[in-house]
């Protein structure tokens, strides 16, 4: 996990992510990198192509909760360009971006967006 305060850094991040301009305006911005080589190690080609993501990804789900836990808020953005998050970081060449998350306080009450039903998302046997 990289943890991002530098205002500069944060607007270069900011526009890797696709010019989404509210990741600059908050006061942190974690960065969630995988490392393939190390789940590789324990566990072959499966660690490396899947469970290191799932590792990235369960450890911003539990970043995002600890904030909310706080008080504070936060949003998921996987919507980047991997090689200038990786460059903006100085992430180790075998290291992998997956997500950045944003963490402040809101500046409005977000919208809900449309989900999926229950009965379209699951199936029981």
């Amino acid at each position: 996990i990289v943890v991002v305060k530098n205002q500069s850094i944060k607007e270069r991040l900011a526009e890797a992510a696709l010019g989404q301009t509210f990741i600059s305006q908050a006061p942190v911005v974690l960065v969630f990198v995988s490392i393939p080589y190390l789940s590789y190690r324990r566990y072959g080609g499966r660690g490396a192509k899947l469970y290191s993501i799932q590792d990235a990804t369960i450890a911003c789900t539990y970043a995002m909760l600890a904030a909310e836990d706080t008080g504070l808020s936060s949003t998921w953005v996987g919507a980047f360009n991997e090689d200038e998050v990786k460059i903006i970081v100085d992430a180790e060449p075998d290291h992998i971006p997956i997500a950045l998350l944003p963490i402040g306080y809101k500046a409005r009450e977000p919208y809900h967006t449309p989900r999926k039903s229950i009965e379209k998302m699951v199936r029981e046997l």
